[in-house]
């Protein structure tokens, strides 16, 4: 599945104590759910039974998901207008993916599932990556804000154009996705075909 949804949107006026940041900040956590079978047709109806991943009621083998959150204060600026500081971007990001529990089965299988395993984690950091540069991007973006209003007028206009930004970039995810079949175009597709 891949995408990053924007599930929780932070956005808060940091005390003037804040210190200014250059970078954001990341995080990645990575954890599995179980999936059983000897073939590759009993693997994928565990992964579609034990997956936790559901969109509009369809089941996805994996998922990168990201929540964003932006940190910053309003500065009057001297002659009048406001510029946007001492931001701080962050993006925590969990990874989710399927785990194959040992069992019997062919080394036709388990070779199949490696390298099917590989594909799908290759293309959920892809999403991490895509992630993180969003991340950085708004860092830089917020860093340079500057407007002729005061802090008051700009302050719900800055909250709702950070929002709009990260809405903007989560768009990229959707179009690999759907480019990409969900990765399937990269191999994260298990042959039904290997015994």
């Amino acid at each position: 599945m891949g995408r990053l949804p924007v599930r929780a949107l932070t956005l808060m006026l940091a005390s003037g104590a804040a210190q200014a940041s250059v970078e954001a900040i990341t995080t990645v956590r990575e954890q599995h759910y179980p999936v059983h079978g000897q073939a590759i047709h009993e693997i994928q109806a565990s992964m579609r039974s034990n997956t936790p991943i559901r969109k509009d009621g369809n089941p996805y083998g994996a998922v990168a998901a990201g929540n964003y959150s932006a940190v910053y204060d309003l500065r009057p600026l001297p002659g009048g207008g406001c510029a946007v500081a001492n931001v701080q971007v962050r993006i925590d990001l969990v990874v989710t993916l399927p785990q194959l529990m040992p069992g019997a089965r062919s080394a036709a299988v388990e070779a199949e599932w490696q390298r099917y395993y590989a594909a799908l984690r290759a293309h959920e950091y892809e999403h991490v990556k895509n992630g993180e540069v969003s991340a950085r991007a708004v860092q830089r973006w917020l860093s340079e804000v500057k407007t002729s209003m005061s802090c008051t007028e700009a302050k719900p206009r800055v909250g709702a154009a950070v929002q709009a930004v990260f809405t903007k970039l989560d768009e990229r995810d959707k179009e690999m996705d759907r480019v990409t079949r969900h990765g399937a175009t990269q191999g994260a597709d298990l042959d039904p075909r290997v015994r």
